[in-house]
């Protein structure tokens, strides 16, 4: 029974460890984007405020 679940136990601490680099990574490109975007939008607000002032 011992090598059944150790055959079972380390192949799933594996994936569970690779899960969460794929995760981290995942979560790190959103907040990139989301600051991209947050910036990309901030500039949009800005070029409008100014052309509201010329006018």
């Amino acid at each position: 029974m011992n090598d059944i679940t150790n055959t079972i136990t380390k192949p799933l601490a594996v994936l569970s460890e690779n899960v969460s680099a794929y995760t981290n990574i995942y979560a790190g490109f959103i907040r990139s984007s989301d600051a991209a975007a947050a910036d990309a939008l901030g500039n949009v607000f800005d070029r409008i405020k100014q052309r509201q002032e010329i006018g």
